[in-house]
């Protein structure tokens, strides 16, 4: 909501640089909230972006929190970036160390997905029995290692075999790819 306020609230600006738009995170605050500080926060670089350079940064603070847009030198740019634009990057609340372990964010929802499996294998006992977890939220981008040691600590049923972690990309040509990593293999 917030950035889409911002999109709106710059339409129409011709920007002769790319820009990096860094803000806070927000996802806390009410949608008004969000959209009037997505407002103000195009207001502000609507009155200042043309005067500012390489090396400075714009302070925009709201909502008690501060945003800062500051120039994209070339050399910081991506092979596919644009070369005109603004580039939105958040700060996010949280590092890897502070974060609850696997076991305790997902544990239950896992005891529940390997009851299901239970009963849906239950036919297929002469074959390979593969769950596919495709992870969403604050796990979304947990590392394989982290799985593997989920499933050391929450052993599965002998009614999977395999755990695979999949994760929905694209690839360098903008085609959807799927990542796929084993996190689990019951010994044979």
């Amino acid at each position: 909501m917030l950035a889409n306020a911002i999109i709106d609230g710059v339409a129409g600006i011709e920007f002769k640089h790319a820009y990096t738009l860094t803000m806070p995170y927000m996802s806390t605050q009410p949608k008004a909230a969000l959209t009037a500080a997505g407002q103000l926060i195009a207001q502000q670089i609507r009155e200042h972006h043309a005067k500012l350079q390489v090396g400075k940064a714009l302070g925009i603070t709201c909502l008690g929190k501060t945003s800062s847009l500051t120039v994209r030198a070339p050399e910081d740019r991506g092979d596919n970036e644009p070369d005109r634009g603004i580039v939105f990057t958040w700060d996010l609340p949280w590092t890897f160390n502070d974060r609850p372990p696997l076991a305790e964010r997902v544990g239950d929802q896992m005891q529940k997905i390997f009851a299901a499996c239970i009963n849906k294998f239950a036919t297929y006992s002469h074959a390979r029995r593969i769950l596919l977890l495709d992870p969403h939220g604050d796990v979304a981008f947990t590392i394989t290692e982290s799985w593997r040691t989920l499933f050391t600590d929450l052993t599965p049923p002998e009614a999977i075999d395999d755990i695979w972690i999949g994760q929905h990309s694209t690839d360098d040509f903008g085609e959807d790819e799927w990542l796929m990593e084993n996190a689990y293999r019951r010994a044979t």
